[in-house]
């Protein structure tokens, strides 16, 4: 665990020896004596800043006096100088004490449970206009409903780290397609990797939707952040559900009862259709036939009839 260093200043504590006349910087008590510090919380944020975000509350603050060992030239906890370390924070009043057996250079330090940061996907409710296309318009219900005008194939979902951003973090995440996705529908990629560096806050996964077939039903899918390195935190929202709605309107398709009768129908239409025009055909030359022929024989008779009456008698 990391510790924040309040300020660059430190304090030195001293036991002043009656008989010697003289200040010991390294003395060591038999019995422990108890430092108390009042500390700013507002301070402790605004001086680091960069790996430590205005989220912190009071609440997240622990802070630790530390000693400088001149031997080792590093800072350690001051109160394992004692064989019984012990401490106390009062949050609320920001004060903090700690009982320490061995005098010498000190400096207050402190951390928290969440430095390393929380990661969550980001609704961005505190942005002041709405994101542009194609990031993703997370609802109230962590759904985001797709729309091929807004995101033309293709969706970006914003990841924030939250609170501390010390040390860099990789988190993991996973796409699920609903069993009931039909085949043709994919998305790309299916899982992958975000790389934080120290001090960054934002990150983003970038989907793609290659296929987006037509259909009547819903198509969901799942985007779940799965995992963090680093000593790193998942925060509450790490699921997104991304709702692919119908292309096809019900009155417009049709059921498997109704292609069925409608394949049957145009399979006898195919091949009612060809013979209903031979049949058509032959009618039409058969009665073609016969008023020819009855026209014949009417004209006979009117001829026979003429050539009955012009005729002189004996």
């Amino acid at each position: 665990m990391k510790h924040f260093k309040l300020g660059d200043y430190s304090f030195q504590i001293k036991a002043f020896e009656a008989e010697n006349n003289t200040l010991q910087s390294e003395y060591r008590f038999k019995k422990p004596i108890t430092i108390t510090l009042v500390y700013d919380v507002e301070q402790m944020l605004k001086i680091n800043k960069k790996v430590v975000s205005n989220e912190v509350t009071n609440e997240d603050v622990d802070p630790v006096l530390l000693l400088w060992d001149v031997k080792n030239q590093t800072w350690f906890q001051a109160a394992k100088t004692c064989p019984e370390p012990w401490t106390y924070v009062d949050k609320k009043a920001k004060v903090f004490k700690v009982k320490v057996c061995h005098l010498t250079q000190f400096a207050l330090f402190w951390t928290f449970k969440a430095e390393n940061g929380i990661f969550e996907f980001d609704k961005g409710v505190n942005d002041t206009l709405p994101r542009p296309p194609p990031n993703a318009l997370i609802e109230e219900d962590n759904n985001v409903l797709y729309n091929r005008e807004r995101y033309g194939g293709e969706m970006v979902l914003n990841i924030a780290r939250y609170k501390g951003s010390t040390d860099p973090i990789i988190l993991t995440w996973a796409v699920t397609i609903e069993p009931n996705a039909p085949p043709s529908f994919t998305v790309s990629p299916m899982f992958g990797e975000l790389e934080f560096s120290e001090g960054q806050w934002n990150s983003s996964i970038h989907l793609w939707f290659p296929v987006v077939p037509e259909t009547n039903q819903e198509i969901r899918i799942f985007v779940k952040l799965l995992n963090v390195s680093g000593g790193a935190m998942l925060g509450k929202f790490t699921r997104v559900k991304i709702t692919f709605t119908p292309t096809v309107g019900q009155s417009e398709v049709k059921t498997p009862l109704e292609n069925n009768s409608s394949n049957k129908t145009d399979l006898l239409l195919k091949i009612l259709l060809p013979c209903l025009s031979s049949i058509s055909l032959i009618i039409g030359i058969m009665a073609t036939i016969y008023l020819c022929r009855g026209w014949k024989r009417y004209h006979a008779v009117n001829q026979a009839e003429t050539s009955f009456i012009d005729k002189d008698p004996p």
